[in-house]
């Protein structure tokens, strides 16, 4: 395990078993610590933590992820927080949980954007910090490719559309390179791929796959992925016109779920 990500855990579990002690069962990494692919500062922790029962006043968390965030400049730290019987139910947007993401706590009250594929990843290679004996998570293949297939249609190609307007535009600045750049190419082909091969692949074997499956953008997309290994590259706006034009290609070509 990186040390950025064992320090990061062991602090967070630390302060849970000192202001909720019983109350984390289990700790597990999902995101690109479970698939091999960390690489910071790029790269997000993301985790699950596993409860026996909900914590009752999650303003006790919203304390321990200050601090936790307040002890060092690392990657951005995102926590679900569920419990057994959450798990082992299926996976429904909104479901009450609390959570942090980017930085930001939320109770929950409201619903947490959880979907298939959290659960999905739990199940098929999560990383454990601290494990649950026997732990159920209702893994449903089916529901992940439907939300894939929805993800493609009223996320990406939105987003697809919106960036071709703004790089005709010229709206798009030269420290948005980057992003306009590397999200679509690590990210559409890697959903491309649940529904082509029934795998959940990680960022950076989402930008072999892309240039393995679409040859034309080969060159792009593996200096996408030398960049996100370390090896920067001057992104321009061609590239960045390319980029979203894979997107969309990737897009018109996913198969059905």
């Amino acid at each position: 395990m990186h040390p950025i990500v064992a320090a990061i855990t062991a602090r967070h579990l630390a302060l849970l078993d000192e202001r909720l002690p019983g109350r984390a069962l289990g700790l597990y990494l999902t995101g690109s610590v479970g698939l091999n692919d960390f690489h910071p500062p790029d790269s997000d922790i993301d985790a699950v933590v596993v409860l026996g029962t909900p914590v009752p006043d999650p303003e006790v968390l919203r304390g321990i992820h200050g601090e936790v965030d307040a002890a060092g400049d690392g990657p951005a730290y995102d926590v679900f927080y569920l419990t057994v019987r959450q798990l082992a139910a299926p996976a429904v947007d909104g479901m009450v949980a609390p959570y942090v993401m980017h930085g930001h706590f939320d109770a929950g009250d409201g619903g947490a954007p959880v979907s298939p594929v959290l659960w999905a990843e739990l199940a098929r290679y999560a990383v454990p910090v601290r494990a649950v004996p026997h732990l159920v998570v209702r893994d449903d293949h089916w529901a992940l490719r439907a939300w894939t297939a929805d993800n493609l249609r009223t996320y990406w190609l939105p987003w697809v559309v919106d960036a071709e307007s703004h790089l005709a535009a010229g709206r798009v600045g030269e420290g948005e390179l980057d992003f306009v750049v590397t999200w679509p190419t690590l990210g559409v082909p890697r959903l491309h791929a649940l529904l082509a091969t029934d795998r959940l692949i990680s960022k950076s074997e989402a930008a072999r796959y892309a240039a393995e499956r679409f040859p034309e953008h080969a060159r792009l997309a593996l200096r996408v992925l030398a960049h996100r290994r370390g090896d920067r590259q001057q992104f321009t706006q061609d590239d960045a016109r390319e980029a979203v034009a894979l997107a969309r290609a990737v897009i018109a070509a996913a198969p059905s779920p």
